[in-house]
């Protein structure tokens, strides 16, 4: 699969790069922001056929331009905000998704996240910024389960580790603030089986001469944020 990644993306800059994914006829599967700055992973095996983005220093998610993006046959397929305050929202066309919603809340919303399980709903997407949380929950997503881990820890001290090995789950969405790190872990609807799945809490940063070395053996990036302990 052809994957690639842009760092340290000033919002000026977004634009262009999101056209030059267009142009290469790639599409962004993961996004995340570290100090203002933007880290887009952009790859060829979304199997989505259009993208739009809204980059947004006021609604976390803009609730008007995602309701006509909807309309339009769009889902929010990526989330990613700023400590500083600013949100990053990207909706794709041809996901498999029959409906989505979301909440955006000061506190970790897990009450809500439970009873949207129980109307078949699941996490595809989670995000952090400025003291607020954005869960977005969407149907069709195909997992028969999941469970959310918060953890203050680094996740491989905690019950990340255990949680992913021994219940057959892999990591869907990651979030992190400075102190803090949500992982959602799914079990999929074809015999809990993603593959092989690695997860990395580098304390130095972004290792993109390790991530490389990952491509050379066809393992991809599926989820990246950062925080103080979670890259």
């Amino acid at each position: 699969m052809n994957q690639r990644i842009q760092e340290h993306v000033p919002n000026r800059d977004l634009e262009q790069h999101f056209k030059k994914a267009k142009e290469d006829g790639l599409c962004i599967s993961s996004v995340a922001c570290c100090h203002e700055l933007w880290t887009l992973v952009v790859d060829a095996g979304t199997g989505f056929s259009a993208q739009v983005y809204m980059l947004s220093s006021l609604d976390f998610l803009p609730s008007q331009w995602i309701a006509s993006c909807w309309d339009e046959g769009f889902n929010i397929t990526a989330v990613a905000g700023s400590f500083e305050g600013f949100s990053l929202v990207v909706m794709s066309r041809g996901t498999p998704y029959t409906h989505q919603t979301y909440k955006v809340s000061k506190v970790f919303p897990v009450q809500w996240i439970r009873r949207k399980w129980a109307k078949s709903y699941y996490v595809t997407s989670v995000a952090h910024s400025n003291m607020r949380w954005a869960i977005v929950m969407s149907r069709n997503a195909g997992f028969v389960y999941q469970s959310i881990e918060l953890d203050f820890r680094h996740p491989s001290e905690g019950h990340l580790k255990w949680a992913c090995g021994g219940l057959g789950l892999k990591v869907t969405a990651v979030a992190a603030t400075p102190d803090r790190i949500a992982a959602v872990l799914s079990r999929s609807k074809q015999n809990a089986d993603f593959g092989f799945q690695r997860v990395w809490t580098p304390s130095t940063g972004f290792n993109i001469a390790r991530v490389r070395e990952c491509w050379a053996n066809n393992k991809y990036i599926t989820g990246i944020a950062y925080g103080r302990t979670l890259t």
